[in-house]
């Protein structure tokens, strides 16, 4: 009883025997401490093995992240040029709207001015040439070269703006026509189909609104003609002018 209960541990004997056979080392290592360091090593390997498998997770999840912040940093950068490029874009095109604004209001205030000089100058033709009550007939266009007035008795036919009278006569289809040279390129025509009374002769100078001739029966017809610069333009375009 005395013997089991001292018996000796259980003890694995490891013998080093030199290659020359001289010289030899026994060593005694328990079981329980064999057991204890294969344990520890197997732990060390598994936790060896858990740090490489975590760093290699994370190095995967630190490249992909890498990777999207340098998608994110390039997405960013081709943003900013497309804003700086629309910015540009903008800039150029608000310089075109200014540009064509002042070359609107130029141009308005050229035409502005240029109504302004006809209204002021008395030579230019921009007077109706009847002061009576009337209709229009016929406007001007391509084959009828004047404007026509239905004219009443009573009314008047009169000078459209300053000038020297250079022709009292007639022609095949009206029985007066009286043109005035207004010297400053216009020439106009007043021609009446039927009889009228004359009240200028040729080489008269008529001013801005005299009486050329005076209206005897309704129903006379007159012609109004405008010629700028040797060529037949609509009279409207001269009315108008003066607003």
């Amino acid at each position: 009883m005395g013997h089991d209960r001292h018996k000796h541990k259980e003890t694995l004997s490891v013998l080093l025997i030199s290659n020359t056979g001289q010289n030899s080392k026994q060593f005694h290592i328990s079981t329980l401490f064999l057991k204890l360091a294969v344990s520890i090593v197997a732990l060390v390997c598994v936790v060896a093995v858990a740090v490489v498998f975590w760093f290699g997770t994370d190095s995967r999840k630190t490249a992909k992240l890498q990777e999207q912040l340098t998608a994110q940093a390039e997405q960013m950068q081709k943003l900013e040029e497309e804003k700086e490029s629309l910015k540009s874009r903008n800039i150029e095109l608000t310089q075109k709207n200014e540009a064509l604004r002042k070359e609107q209001q130029e141009q308005h205030q050229e035409e502005t001015t240029e109504e302004e000089t006809q209204s002021s100058d008395p030579f230019c033709p921009t007077r109706h040439p009847y002061d009576g009550n009337g209709m229009w007939i016929d406007p001007y266009a391509e084959g009828h070269e004047y404007m026509s007035i239905h004219t009443k008795a009573e009314g008047n036919v009169i000078a459209a703006g300053n000038g020297t009278v250079v022709l009292v006569g007639s022609d095949e289809t009206h029985s007066l026509v009286i043109e005035i040279d207004h010297q400053n390129g216009y020439r106009t025509r007043y021609m009446c189909m039927q009889e009228v009374e004359v009240n200028v002769q040729e080489g008269a100078q008529a001013e801005n609104g005299d009486v050329l001739a005076k209206i005897l029966t309704d129903d006379t017809q007159l012609d109004y003609q405008v010629i700028f610069n040797d060529k037949i333009i609509d009279p409207l375009l001269v009315i108008e002018a003066k607003g």
